[in-house]
């Protein structure tokens, strides 16, 4: 059984990040509209730069194969609110060689315990679009029930963007974990 990690994602792991978004329409469903095509290693600075603050608004990690110390992936938690004790999960990516293995969910499953164990939040929130049915089934998998869709709610080269509002409470997180 493969075993990873959840690490803290550095100016070294740019690259390797970079190299996995390839092209404009996965970076959309991977990062959402925030970004710019082509993704930039100064885009990817910019989010480091914000994440070194005392209490960042967005942390940033990188999901690791424990036996190679291969990286496997990337996820962020973004929009987090320190008072209300909410985070959102984003940007998750499970590196195309992981794919179809069920990583993914580990990914999720041990950003979910750094937020709700180590942060000691109360809420996981998230956006998914609702074309990506495998990301809704992990989510889904994880705890995640769709609390608010939004239908159309971007645009790009004459496609139109609906997505799900996800969230996730500690206590069901929890009670979950501990069936």
């Amino acid at each position: 059984m493969t075993i990873f990690n959840l690490e803290k994602f550095t100016k070294n792991d740019v690259s390797h990040l970079l190299s996995e978004v390839t092209g404009e329409e996965f970076m959309i469903q991977w990062g959402g509209f925030s970004l710019n095509w082509p993704l930039s290693e100064e885009q990817i600075g910019d989010m480091l730069i914000s994440a070194e603050s005392i209490e960042p608004p967005i942390k940033l990690f990188k999901f690791t194969e424990t036996s190679s110390h291969t990286t496997a992936g990337h996820i962020e938690l973004l929009r987090i609110d320190y008072t209300e004790k909410i985070a959102w999960l984003g940007r998750v990516l499970v590196f195309a060689k992981y794919r179809g293995k069920g990583a993914g969910l580990v990914l999720v499953e041990l950003t979910l315990d750094h937020l709700f164990n180590e942060m000691n939040f109360e809420t996981a929130k998230l956006n998914v679009y609702d074309f990506n049915l495998s990301a809704i089934s992990c989510y889904e998998k994880a705890g995640f029930s769709k609390e608010k869709y939004f239908e159309n709610a971007h645009s790009l080269n004459g496609r139109n963007y609906s997505h799900y509002c996800m969230a996730l409470t500690r206590d069901d997180y929890t009670a979950r974990k501990n069936q």
